[in-house]
């Protein structure tokens, strides 16, 4: 069922709706398949809004503990799996500016590697050319 509903969230990512078939893995009391859950995009965006808006709030944090605006971060690096859900961009837009947010498309291994550096560490900052890029 772990699968069915990734699947659901990047079904989400480029439709209006998914639907998750929890008939394959439930029963109702009679024994019976109980009816597979279909979810919109909207309804989707609005249970996970205050998961992306804690995301923000411990970027702001993050900068705040390091002494950075968000002035000083050159770019927003988008990579993993929920960084290709639309409100995640539109939110960090919101917040950043468009200018900064970026969708990193890579090859499989560096994805593997940015994400392991992500999951370890939270968020990463990188420095090139004393430039900040703050990396989700």
């Amino acid at each position: 069922m772990k699968s069915d509903v990734e699947n659901a969230k990047k079904t989400l990512s480029q439709s209006t709706s998914a639907t998750i078939f929890v008939s394959n893995y439930l029963e109702d009391a009679d024994g019976e398949p109980v009816e597979d859950i279909t979810i919109s995009r909207d309804t989707f965006e609005s249970l996970i809004r205050p998961l992306v808006q804690r995301t923000i709030d411990l970027i702001e944090e993050l900068l705040s503990k390091t002494s950075l605006s968000a002035n000083d971060i050159s770019n927003i690096l988008l990579v993993g799996g929920s960084s290709c859900i639309p409100l995640v961009k539109r939110m960090l837009v919101d917040k950043y500016g468009e200018e900064r947010v970026q969708q990193w498309i890579e090859d499989a291994d560096m994805k593997s590697l940015w994400k392991c550096m992500v999951i370890t560490m939270q968020f990463l900052i990188l420095i090139q050319n004393n430039n900040y890029y703050l990396v989700l």
